[in-house]
């Protein structure tokens, strides 16, 4: 229910009317400001103060069913291989937030996940192979030699 304007104007045409001598009296003013106050007392009936009333409890209660609520989503700690993220929620009753930090895991996507390799592992690779060939150069010279020893020792 809307203040009526038109009530609060003559309230105070009224006043202003008073002769000089009662215009500031307190009384005068008193009895005004009681007109006012009663006036705007009476602006929403207790029907729609209870609807509003029984509004804001339903937005209470459905609130408490789900009190929690995202409020940040932020990249956390990282490595080469994983990604987590920090979680910030607020309750939405009380206000108070809570962050958990690293609680979302997530791996990254990585070569070494597709398949493909490290540039380090590339050189260890090369390093490996390289090193392979130089060990049956020299398992092939061993083998001749040790074979030329055998004849040697078995021919005396």
């Amino acid at each position: 229910m809307a203040i009526n304007i038109t009530t609060i104007t003559q309230l105070i045409s009224d006043f202003r009317a008073l002769s000089q001598k009662d215009s500031i009296s307190p009384e005068s003013l008193g009895v005004l400001l009681q007109r006012l106050a009663d006036l705007i007392n009476s602006a929403a009936s207790d029907e729609e103060y209870k609807a509003i009333y029984d509004a804001f409890q339903n937005f209470v209660a459905n609130i408490a069913a789900v009190p929690n609520a995202l409020y940040k989503l932020e990249q956390g700690s990282a490595d080469r291989n994983d990604v987590l993220m920090n979680i910030t929620t607020s309750h939405l009753i009380n206000g108070i937030t809570m962050t958990l930090k690293d609680a979302v895991f997530i791996r990254q996507a990585t070569t070494e996940r597709a398949g493909a390799m490290r540039a380090q592992q590339v050189s260890d690779l090369n390093s490996t192979r390289t090193g392979l060939a130089s060990l049956q150069k020299s398992h092939t010279e061993l083998a001749s030699k040790v074979s030329t020893l055998e004849t040697t020792v078995s021919c005396r």
